[in-house]
């Protein structure tokens, strides 16, 4: 048997808790915006002021801040599950369009050093010797 959504029934969705769902999780918004502005504000005007000196904001500054905060800093308030935070570096990759699997852990820098480039490094060492005792 197929299971269905929590909203439907035989004859289909129940528009009515879809309505009730969507404004729930509006008003959550509002709410939350709400909280983060009133506690953004109350923290700036607290240690900010205090310790740097810096103007007093109000409220629809402080949720400025907290904005550009996101936009800066990321938008994700957590990892993606991996242990590696998608940080700029990965942004970075999206960007100019270097695909996920070109992007190694390093795996094949070590294997590189292991196999050439110790050596090479060696080889490097001993010109920059040579170069020295000709002058």
């Amino acid at each position: 048997m197929i299971q269905k959504h929590q909203w439907e029934t035989d004859g289909g969705i129940h528009i009515g808790r879809a309505v009730i769902a969507v404004l729930g999780g509006i008003a959550l918004a509002v709410i939350i915006g709400l909280v983060v502005g009133i506690l953004v504000k109350f923290l700036w005007n607290t240690v900010m002021v205090s310790t740097f000196g810096l103007p007093v904001i109000g409220y629809w500054q402080a949720v400025g801040l907290f904005i550009l905060g996101k936009i800066l800093f990321g938008i994700r308030p957590h990892d993606k599950g991996d242990g590696h935070r998608d940080g700029i570096h990965r942004k970075i990759h999206r960007w100019i369009g270097v695909n996920k699997e070109k992007v190694d852990d390093g795996e094949a820098f070590k294997k590189y050093w292991r196999e050439e480039g110790e050596q090479a490094y060696q080889r490097f060492l001993e010109e920059q010797e040579q170069d020295n005792l000709n002058k």
